[in-house]
C-alpha cells in the first residue's frame, strides 16, 4: 500500500471533522521530500507483528501544572507488559 493509499484510507475512516489536522500533518510530510513519499510502502503485516500496545493508565505521566496546554515526553515502558489489542487494530485497518 502507497503512503498515498494509507492517507485516503485513514481520512474515509476519521471523517471530515479530523481531515484538517491530517491534512496539515500529511502536507508538510510529503513538502520534505515528494519523491521519496512516491516510493514509500505500508505494509500492514509487518505493522501487526511487530507493534505493541499498551493501556494508557500503565503509561508513566509528567505532573501537569495548572496553565501548561502543551507538553512532551518520553517513558520507559521496559517493565509494562504489552496489552493484548492487536486483533482490535488489526479490524479497524483492515475494514473499509
Amino acid at each position: 500500500m502507497s503512503v498515498f493509499d494509507l492517507y485516503d484510507d485513514i481520512k474515509l475512516k476519521i471523517g471530515p471533522v479530523s481531515t484538517k489536522h491530517l491534512d496539515e500533518i500529511f502536507g508538510k510530510f510529503v513538502l520534505q521530500d515528494e519523491e521519496l513519499c512516491e516510493t514509500l510502502t505500508y505494509d500492514f503485516e509487518m505493522l501487526m507483528e511487530t507493534m505493541n500496545f499498551y493501556d494508557a493508565e500503565d503509561v508513566p505521566q509528567p505532573i501537569m501544572t495548572p496553565g501548561v496546554i502543551s507538553a512532551k515526553w518520553e517513558a520507559d515502558l521496559t517493565d509494562i507488559g504489552p496489552a493484548k489489542a492487536a486483533m482490535e487494530l488489526s479490524k479497524l485497518v483492515r475494514s473499509n
